[in-house]
């Protein structure tokens, strides 16, 4: 999931689900826009879902 941010349109957010944060390091350092210069700066941060997550796994 991702998408620009607006108003002020100077950013964006990518969501990723996985285990290891070093897999969206990688997409992130083979991005057209980042190899380019287009994208200068990015970060890897871990989001915490508050609501409208997986449902748990049921016994």
């Amino acid at each position: 999931m991702g998408g620009a941010l607006a108003e002020p349109a100077d950013g964006a957010v990518l969501i990723f689900q996985v285990d290891d944060p070093a897999i969206v390091r990688r997409f992130a350092e083979g991005d057209p826009y980042v190899r380019n210069g287009v994208v200068t700066t990015w970060r890897v941060r871990p989001w915490t879902v508050v609501i409208g997550g997986e449902a748990p796994a049921t016994a």
